[in-house]
């Protein structure tokens, strides 16, 4: 039996229904993607063609337990421990700080995180094992994690607590040795670590959302789950995740991802971690928020929605990356404005990038920037998003040089100064740290308080001004 063939029609009832019962929208592009696992997945199931699952989908009475297996077809599992070390150390050193003297003063001793879409139970097992190394902490708290995740397969999988060296990868050895137990070839995390946290399987689509026993979530994490969205989607989930956080309670999502124009009162923590909200007051004046909740309505907000994320660039969407004084000798640009290949190879390599990054592969989304930048050796985008890349591969000295050279690049983009500064912090280079800090400061004060700042996801001038001046603030104390 050779690959099944799927019309339009039997692509767009597959579209409508995973999007009517999970909320994840597949594009056509994601379709071309999940064509051949869809087709294996039917046939394995004795189908012939899609229609004829589809009707028998529908006179089935496990459709419940079906529709749950072929959710679980397009969704990514790629995952790993302390997968995004820059939210991992934001929420040891500035968030669990925070939150743990708010409880003091306030007399409060649960501490209530939420894991939305936790895969197979690595993301929630390394708060687990990161609140382990507070010490005194878990006797202090009581500590409430919940995970969940819609495909039943995540939620048994992550309850055996048994891992692959593959699903370690990069893990600290000292943490390897402290929390988990080699057998054969399988690693099995310590069983204390284990009854922390509690799994559930959960559809984000459900109209009432998990609230813990007393009060709200102090966090949720919902990282890489909402890019299936469709923007209503999103907003809708936003929103409801809002509604269940504590009044000063945090929000994670993915890198990929952003909560520009639906931010539903929460705002961007930290400027330089584009993936970390409060709930508070709304970042953005409530005209611009109008304005790109709309859609974009000018070039300039068109270029802010395209580059929201950290790794938010769309093959299907096209921008001038280059700078106007970007030329060669020759006096062209490197890549002609009427060279469809170059433009197109361009725009591959950023989906390509971006899916990857997606994935959790850094590494590939690194080899993919690399790509554009050969192509296009002035593409600003590029060279920004490669910075975050090798961040998160924690190459710090090789994001330094890429941070600095996307400034001799495009000299007001202001958040490469903000990212050189919190890597000097964190490098303990407390005169860099400051004079980066000022560099971006002083181009803040000349620009319009309400514009938003690109690749910030969606932070004001004003914002990232007041949140610079703060930083530096601290830095000058410690001088």
């Amino acid at each position: 039996m050779g690959k099944i063939r799927f019309s339009d029609r039997d692509i767009r009832q597959f579209q409508a229904l995973i999007q009517k019962y999970s909320g994840i929208e597949i594009t056509d592009r994601r379709f071309l993607q999940l064509e051949d696992i869809l087709s294996n997945y039917l046939m394995d199931r004795k189908f012939a063609t899609f229609d004829q699952y589809y009707q028998d989908l529908r006179l089935d009475g496990h459709f419940d337990g079906e529709l749950k297996d072929l959710i679980s077809l397009v969704t990514i599992n790629e995952t790993r421990f302390f997968r995004d070390i820059l939210q991992f150390n934001s929420l040891k050193d500035a968030i669990l700080p925070i939150l743990i003297r708010s409880k003091k003063e306030s007399g409060q001793d649960h501490l209530r995180i939420w894991c939305a879409g936790c895969s197979i139970g690595s993301e929630a097992y390394s708060i687990a094992i990161l609140l382990s190394e507070q010490v005194g902490l878990l006797n202090e708290f009581q500590v409430e994690i919940l995970a969940t995740d819609i495909r039943w397969q995540n939620i048994d999988y992550a309850l055996n607590g048994s891992y692959t060296s593959r699903e370690l990868r990069g893990l600290d050895q000292k943490i390897i040795g402290k929390y988990f137990g080699q057998i054969e070839n399988r690693y099995q995390l310590n069983r204390d670590v284990m009854d922390i946290v509690q799994f559930k399987q959960f559809n984000l689509k459900d109209t009432t959302y998990l609230t813990p026993g007393v009060g709200k979530w102090d966090i949720i994490l919902c990282c890489n789950v909402m890019i299936y969205f469709s923007r209503d989607q999103r907003r809708e989930t936003v929103q409801k995740f809002s509604q269940t956080l504590s009044s000063d309670g945090y929000f994670f999502i993915g890198h990929a991802e952003s909560l520009l124009g639906i931010s539903s009162g929460l705002s961007l923590f930290d400027a330089s971690i584009s993936s970390i909200y409060q709930r508070k007051n709304c970042l953005l004046p409530p005209k611009i928020e109008k304005k790109l909740a709309g859609g974009p309505t000018n070039k300039k907000i068109q270029e802010v929605n395209l580059a929201q994320s950290k790794f938010s660039l769309k093959a299907s969407e096209t921008v001038t990356f280059l700078s106007e004084s970007s030329f060669s000798a020759s006096g062209t640009t490197v890549v002609e404005e009427n060279s469809r290949t170059g433009k197109e190879l361009v725009q591959t390599h950023f989906s390509e990038a971006e899916f990857a990054a997606n994935r959790g592969d850094y590494q590939a989304a690194i080899d993919s920037y690399h790509k554009v930048i050969r192509i296009e050796p002035f593409n600003v985008s590029a060279h920004f998003f490669l910075g975050l890349a090798l961040e998160n591969t924690s190459d710090i000295d090789e994001a330094v040089k890429v941070y600095h050279r996307t400034i001799e690049l495009d000299d007001t983009c202001i958040l490469s100064h903000v990212k050189l500064a919190r890597i000097y912090s964190f490098a303990g280079i407390q005169h860099s740290a400051v004079n980066e800090y000022r560099k971006a400061i002083l181009k803040l004060k000349q620009i319009d308080p309400a514009e938003e700042i690109k690749y910030s996801g969606g932070f004001s001038a004003a914002l990232l001004l007041n949140t610079c001046s703060i930083q530096l603030k601290k830095l000058d104390s410690k001088q």
